[in-house]
């Protein structure tokens, strides 16, 4: 006698214990990628009442208003940092909780193909892959845009899927301008990188139902007005939205896709990091497969059915505009994984179903599913007891201002020597998230940042007193000698 729903159950706790296994171990780690650490950094600057939602805040010789991204992930973890306080665990527990978000919708995704398709597994089989993508555990750990957008971007996709699979009117036009709507979130997250789920009802007609030509149209039209007409009202109501989101255009959108700023590569460099990446949760379904052969299931055969193709090519929508964009940083194309899990899942559905049916003809092998997804929870939970405190970047800095702990007035200004510290981007993002200071490049302030190798510089001048820390190895702080010493 079988028992799917457990074995279901049991599969799926193993597939999110294996996600939290690569997320939780860095959860109290130190030395959060500079991109992370700016964005907490204006999440909190937010809660705390500087800048507005149109003008955000950086620092104030860095940014003051900050249009290098759209707003609206720093309101969205504003949240948290107003109800918790300025805690680096509320940027550490936003990547967790986005990441267990997003596995939810690809389990939705699956299992609502299921009930019309049958397919042979449930949702833990994309889980599972995804849990195996090696850039998962950094985006969600570094607090990257990337790991909001994709809830957004994947939510607008399942949107768009549920209206296409509709047949009452008010379902199809209520799932479609929703799905618009979600789309713009995610573009209000990162940029126009996050227009990518307009394209599924094309994509449905072209690789699952090519009979509803007229539908697939009518639901794409209806994600578009959804978009557009969200968009309208937004710079209606609000007149400092247009400026703002016209200086993100122009500064930031114009200038990386005209190649005036940001990382210049081979177009192929970033389908090198997509197939890197998706290699794992293949190699898994290849496992799978090899192990439902050896059972002698000839369900087993990779499917390239329909689905496979959909997925595929969603996964193909979110990085081929990457890939031909003079700016390539290889985490663009994260939002576009869940949907080449979904494909894998898809192509090898009769090797995961194989798995699913073997654990549910006896209670023992569900058990040991169990067992084995609760010791990697534990493992990940004692992993990240032990690895407390590890600091994983800026090493010179935690030493100098964490570990000797730095005091100085909270929103002071100091200048920095050499004058290129004041753009040191790691140095920057870290002051600001550690003591909300900012960094300028004028001698003359109350405070000034040396590097190691310059103290002799800076004891000639005898302008300043050196206060911190005792035992430098990266930098010194001084303080100008006609102010009391720090305590």
């Amino acid at each position: 006698m079988t028992d799917k729903s457990s074995s279901v159950k049991a599969l799926t706790f193993l597939s999110v214990s294996l996600f939290l296994l690569s997320t939780l171990p860095k959860f109290l780690c130190s030395g959060m990628f500079f991109d992370g650490a700016t964005y907490a950094s204006i999440s909190r600057n937010l809660a705390e009442g500087r800048g507005t939602f149109w003008s955000p805040y950086y620092t104030d010789t860095t940014y003051p208003v900050f249009h290098e991204q759209p707003p609206l992930f720093f309101l969205l973890q504003a949240i948290p940092f107003r109800l918790f306080g300025n805690s680096v665990h509320v940027e550490a527990s936003w990547g967790i909780a986005t990441g267990l978000l997003l596995l939810l919708l690809i389990w939705v995704i699956w299992t609502s193909d299921r009930a019309e398709s049958e397919a042979p597994a449930g949702g833990w089989a994309p889980v599972l892959l995804f849990a195996t993508i090696p850039m998962a555990w950094w985006i969600f750990s570094n607090n990257m845009l990337e790991g909001t957008m994709v809830v957004f971007s994947t939510l607008a996709a399942l949107l768009a899927i549920q209206s296409l699979r509709s047949s009452r009117r008010a379902s199809i036009s209520l799932l479609a301008v929703g799905s618009g709507l979600v789309t713009l979130a995610a573009v209000l997250v990162k940029g126009p990188v996050g227009l990518f789920p307009l394209g599924v009802p094309i994509l449905w007609c072209v690789a699952i139902d090519r009979r509803r030509v007229g539908n697939a149209l009518f639901v794409a039209a209806l994600m578009l007005a959804g978009l557009l007409g969200a968009f309208l009202l937004l710079i209606a109501i609000d007149t400092r939205a247009l400026p703002s989101l016209s200086q993100y255009f122009s500064q930031q959108f114009v200038a990386s896709v005209s190649g005036a700023r940001g990382k210049a590569g081979s177009h192929f460099g970033i389908l090198r990091v997509v197939a890197r990446e998706v290699v794992v949760p293949f190699v898994v379904g290849v496992v799978a497969w090899g192990a439902a052969r050896s059972w002698g299931r000839r369900a087993a055969v990779p499917n390239v059915g329909p689905r496979f193709w959909f997925y595929l090519l969603m996964g193909l929508s979110g990085s081929l505009p990457v890939a031909i964009s003079p700016k390539q940083m290889m985490w663009y194309v994260f939002p576009s994984f869940p949907f080449y899990c979904l494909a894998i899942a898809a192509l090898f559905e009769g090797s995961f179903g194989a798995i699913e049916d073997a654990c549910s003809t006896t209670v023992l092998r569900r058990r040991v599913v169990w067992v084995v997804g609760g010791a990697v929870l534990l493992g990940a939970l004692s992993w990240m007891i032990v690895a407390k405190g590890t600091v994983l970047r800026g090493k010179a800095f935690h030493h100098d201002f964490v570990a000797q702990r730095l005091s100085i007035p909270e929103r002071a200004i100091l200048s920095v020597y050499p004058p290129e510290m004041a753009r040191d981007w790691v140095l920057v993002a870290y002051m600001q998230r550690q003591f909300k200071a900012s960094l300028s490049d004028s001698i003359g302030h109350e405070y000034l940042l040396v590097k190691v190798d310059q103290q002799t510089y800076v004891d000639s001048l005898h302008a300043y007193e050196r206060v911190h820390p005792p035992n430098p190895t990266g930098y010194v702080l001084y303080i100008k000698r006609d102010l009391p010493a720090l305590p």
